[in-house]
């Protein structure tokens, strides 16, 4: 809800928390001398625009914070006198979180083994009463959801809480060296039988379910990307339609709350999101079928940090068909847009975007005329010559070019679908991978384009889900993997 992901295990970053942040963005892309940042330009631990009017020159007092831009470290000066425990608790701290470093004596300066936000930091124990400071984590041996977040006993330190960055972690902060998430699509349930019943397909969910739970480290979220159920209000219209419009409202109600019954068994520390497909608001969406999604699962849109990565979840089926509902689709064009924006304004390690339709199979300009392609009919539905054609699951290219150009204006790294049933992995001209998954139901087959898959080495053809590392190294530029892991 609110266009952001809402989970205790992924604390999203408050306003205030996002100034401080873009402060710091800000303050670290430049080089320069340390300067002073004095205590009446400090507000609640919350830094002020006009704060950072100081010059290089400034007296510094016992009270100054001292910023060096080129380390993007904090740390309190105190004119070499010697520190008492407090003031050292609370300098240790300060610098710690940002990479600084002060000896017993309170000399100020900077090296590399001194730990940094992604080291164990030995502090007094956690207290359970205390509000949440700072996190916990081995490096290469927990996973950025595993970390241990627990507080300072502060009784003894007068104002710990006006120290910029003695505040609780969020996800915009790069607080470990690696995280991982998951991506599955497609669970359709009721694909099979066509409606006829649908524990097929949640067999298939339970398998998912169960692999999620048995990686380790867990992963952040699972990312489902579309076609929840295989019901659509629109069905009725088919020829030879057996459902009513009720009845297939009905009917992908009970699928929506099977789904989520048997999803509802992922760990608890995990976040899952679901994104809609075009079964889930029809091919040709309308606010009232919005609606229905927005009223199961939350908003179609949404977007949310994860260890300094950030992750924008779309309702790409309005960019297959945004006829029927061309505001919903020009609101979210600008929410985009501003949420790009945003991401490279706060220097996110990656942005990973999340939809159900491919923006495209083999390449960024293909056109619906060059894809000659089909996937036949399952065979669980019967004998029949009929296909989908490729161009049924890519996004027009007129509609394409519009995010794709956003995307590479803001340099998107990737972008996870479903849809097309089955893996497909293509590449932009600048480098953002297209990484489709394949179903948690029916699969497909494509017999197009043999000549962009000839000399590839293909991925595992089945149902399954796909594991994503992600690494953040100490400049704070994030870099992905990912395997596609077949169920039991």
């Amino acid at each position: 809800r609110n266009r952001t992901l809402h989970h205790p295990r992924l604390p999203q970053p408050s306003p205030d928390v996002e100034r401080v942040h873009l402060s710091k963005v800000s303050l670290t892309s430049h080089g320069g001398d340390l300067f002073v940042l004095p205590e009446d330009r400090r507000r609640n631990g919350i830094l002020t625009d006009e704060a950072f009017h100081v010059g290089a020159g400034t007296d510094a007092t016992q009270e100054n914070i001292i910023f060096s831009p080129s380390k993007s470290s904090f740390k309190e000066q105190n004119n070499n006198e010697p520190l008492d425990a407090d003031a050292e608790l609370r300098s240790r701290l300060s610098a710690a979180l940002l990479g600084g470093n002060h000896n017993l004596n309170g000399d100020i300066g900077i090296t590399e083994d001194f730990p940094s936000p992604t080291s164990t930091l030995n502090f007094p124990a956690p207290t359970a009463s205390h509000p949440k400071l700072v996190s916990e984590w081995q490096p290469e041996t927990h996973h950025a959801n595993d970390f241990v977040i627990g507080g300072y006993d502060d009784s003894h330190v007068d104002r710990l809480d006006e120290m910029m960055l003695c505040r609780e972690v969020t996800e915009i902060d790069r607080h470990s060296p690696s995280h991982s998430f998951v991506v599955c699509a497609d669970s359709q349930v009721g694909m099979t039988s066509m409606n006829d019943e649908w524990e097929t397909e949640l067999e298939y969910c339970r398998q998912a379910v169960k692999a999620v739970n048995s990686l380790h480290p867990r992963p952040a979220f699972v990312c489902v990307c579309g076609d929840i159920a295989d019901m659509e209000s629109s069905f009725h219209r088919k020829p030879g339609a057996k459902f009513s419009q009720s009845e297939c409202d009905v009917i992908q109600d009970k699928q929506n709350e099977d789904f989520k019954r048997v999803f509802s068994e992922v760990h608890e520390d995990i976040a899952v999101l679901c994104v809609c497909g075009n079964h889930d608001i029809g091919n040709r969406p309308t606010p009232a079928s919005i609606d229905r999604f927005t009223n199961a699962f939350g908003d179609d849109y949404l977007a949310f940090w994860v260890n300094g990565t950030y992750n924008i979840a779309l309702n790409n089926v309005l960019f297959s068909d945004p006829t029927g509902a061309p505001e919903n689709f020009s609101s979210q064009l600008m929410w985009l847009e501003d949420r790009l924006r945003y991401a490279r304004e706060h220097d996110a390690a990656c942005i990973y975007v999340f939809a159900h339709h491919p923006w495209f199979l083999y390449h960024e300009d293909e056109e619906k005329e060059e894809l000659k392609g089909g996937a036949s009919y399952p065979k669980e539905w019967g004998e029949s010559d009929e296909k989908f054609p490729d161009y049924y699951f890519h996004i027009p290219k007129n509609y394409r070019m519009i995010a794709l150009d956003l995307f590479r204006k803001y340099d998107v790294s990737a972008s996870f679908s479903g849809h097309f049933h089955r893996n497909l992995v293509s590449k932009t001209s600048w480098g953002m991978d297209m990484i489709i998954t394949g179903p948690l139901s029916i699969l497909l087959e494509s017999d197009g384009n043999t000549e962009f898959l000839a000399g590839k080495i293909p991925e595992k053809h089945g149902r399954g889900i796909r594991i994503v590392e992600v690494k953040v190294d100490k400049k704070g530029k994030g870099r992905f993997t990912h395997r596609f892991d077949l169920l039991d």
